[in-house]
């Protein structure tokens, strides 16, 4: 009878777990994507050329990249002359039940987007640089 219980409130709780613990990686990975579009408004509005840089090397970022996320993957373009540049960067889930979905941020009005969010699937739009 107690064996039955636990595996009862066993099965109740895995669920709840998982989601809570997805939850927690994508807020960090917008944690450090916000980060990362901080530094590249600072680091557009310094260069010369007014644009972005597509090396997180360059940008004085001091957090590291969420280890369950795979490499950054920036967007980049800029209008003539380098004049209004637009740009986003992206991170793909490398593991887990949402392994190679995608969650990112456009530089220019820091919308979120993606194939993943663990907010709002209506989030869920192209990354293309805005």
């Amino acid at each position: 009878m107690v064996v039955i219980i636990i595996g009862i409130l066993a099965a109740i709780a895995l669920p709840q777990y998982i989601k809570t613990t997805e939850r927690a990686r994508a807020s960090k990975a917008i944690a450090w994507l916000g980060a990362v579009r901080s530094a590249e408004m600072r680091f557009a509005a310094q260069s010369a050329a007014n644009a972005y840089s597509n090396d997180v090397t360059q940008l004085d970022v001091d957090m590291t990249m969420p280890t369950d996320w795979g490499g950054a993957a920036f967007s980049l373009t800029a209008g003539a002359s380098g004049v209004n540049p637009k740009g986003s960067v992206t991170l793909a889930r490398t593991a887990g039940q949402y392994k190679d979905l995608v969650i990112g941020i456009r530089f220019g009005s820091g919308t979120i987007c993606g194939t993943f969010t663990a907010y709002d699937a209506a989030l869920a739009a192209s990354c293309a640089a805005d």
